[in-house]
């Protein structure tokens, strides 16, 4: 399988909701109604990741863009890949991303150990965590709390 990945673009606000929306629907992933505000109402420039397979779409991830950081809002992904990773893939065209654009930080969002759909972002790294008040950093996977 080749993957490409389509060059983020930031549309038009109304625009951009239309376009993710017939994208995530393309991937039999329609966008549920509460998810269209933080898409649309963003006070940064928001940016467009899309992942094709043999022309294909594949995968939708959506990030907010600003002066240091990039933020990983949301993504959606064709379930019928099996053995292939295409969250991970997408967030590592984020970090390719970021520093391409030389951003500091990948703010993958809220993290969960005990939800699957969360604890995978617990394997980037390294990475910091804000842990009753204070942030620690994690270098090392040794150094993960399981």
């Amino acid at each position: 399988m080749t993957l490409e990945l389509e060059q983020p673009r930031p549309p038009a606000p109304p625009e951009r909701l239309a376009e993710t929306e017939r994208r995530l629907a393309e991937l039999g992933r329609p966008l549920p109604p509460s998810y269209r505000a933080f898409l649309v109402e963003t006070c940064c420039e928001t940016v467009e990741f899309a992942c094709r397979a043999k022309g294909e779409l594949v995968a939708v991830a959506v990030a907010d863009r600003g002066s240091e950081a990039l933020s990983a809002v949301y993504c959606a992904f064709a379930p019928d890949f099996p053995g292939i990773s295409l969250g991970t893939y997408c967030i590592l065209k984020q970090i390719e991303a970021c520093k391409a654009w030389g951003l500091r930080y990948l703010y993958l969002g809220l993290y969960v150990a005990e939800c699957r759909h969360l604890a995978y972002k617990a394997r980037f790294l390294p990475h910091e965590r804000l842990i009753q008040g204070e942030w620690r950093r994690f270098d090392r996977p040794d150094a993960l709390p399981r």
